[in-house]
This record gives structure tokens, C-alpha cells and sequence, in this order.
């Protein structure tokens, strides 16, 4: 499998590429008022407008920082309606990374605040952990940025 990286504060991160669609600069986005926390604004991509969600925002209360290696990862959105896609802030995405199916292990510890957090990999002698993107949403922010229903 190959993981796009990450960072979210000082840890490593990586989303499955396989449910990416394209790796862009963190251009402007247009705000969208009354969103619920998490959402970063609004992304005309390809004559789409896709909801754009703030990775750092969600997990550490403080905004992605506006650096040359901030990305806006689009990717498609199984758990909303059908050829749904969001889009990601995240920080320090500047490379990706071949793992094995069989090196990915159960962190062992459950986050129910952080649904997403799937399984994780070593690198070195720090840790890469999955984030899973159809898990990534909550019930009430996934209702706001998909309206229209889904999973």
C-alpha cells in the first residue's frame, strides 16, 4: 500500500493514495460561515466544489500552518453520497511511502474521539499511523458538508 505522509504537530501520519484523486497547493479557500469546526472552506477543484477539512484543525484545536510543504489533499469520500470527494489541509505532505499490508498492526489503544486512527507502521524508531478517511467524519459533520445523505 502506498501512504501519502504527514504531519500533524510532530507526529507522522499517512492517508491510503489509493483513495486519493490529486496532491495540490494549499490555495485559497472560501470560507463557508455557520460550518461546523474542522471545516477549512470551500475548494473549486475541476468544476466541483469540494469541502475542504482542516487534518490539524480537527485533531489539535489550532489550524494547519500556511507553509510551502501545507498540501490540500483531494480525495474521494466513500461514506457520503455517491462520487462524493473532500478535500484535506495537511501539513508537511511532501512524500509517500510503500508498506507492506502485513507491517501494519493494531495501535492497540481504542480512540473513540478519533475514529479515524487506523492501524500504524514503524519508521525507524518512530511510528506512521493510517488515517481512515471514510471513518474521518462525524455523524454531524459529514451531515453538513453531504446534505444530501450517505453512509
Amino acid at each position: 500500500m502506498l501512504l501519502v505522509l504527514f504531519r500533524i504537530g510532530a507526529e507522522r501520519y499517512g492517508l491510503d493514495a489509493r483513495s486519493l484523486v490529486e496532491v495540490l497547493p494549499a490555495v485559497p479557500l472560501r470560507p463557508q460561515r455557520g460550518a461546523p469546526a474542522g471545516c477549512a472552506g470551500l475548494l473549486a477543484h475541476r468544476e466541483r466544489t469540494i469541502p475542504v477539512i482542516d487534518l490539524t484543525l480537527m485533531a489539535t484545536g489550532k489550524p494547519a500552518a500556511q507553509r510551502l510543504s501545507t498540501r490540500i489533499v483531494v480525495a474521494n469520500y466513500r461514506a457520503g453520497p455517491p462520487g462524493s470527494r473532500i478535500g484535506l489541509l495537511v501539513e508537511e505532505a511532501t512524500d509517500a511511502r510503500e508498506v507492506a499490508a502485513e507491517a501494519l498492526v493494531d495501535p492497540g489503544i481504542a480512540t473513540p474521539d478519533a475514529p479515524y486512527l487506523g492501524k500504524v507502521v514503524g519508521e525507524g524508531e518512530r511510528l506512521v499511523q493510517v488515517v481512515e478517511l471514510d471513518r474521518l467524519l462525524s455523524r454531524e459533520l459529514r451531515d453538513a458538508l453531504f446534505p444530501g445523505g450517505g453512509s
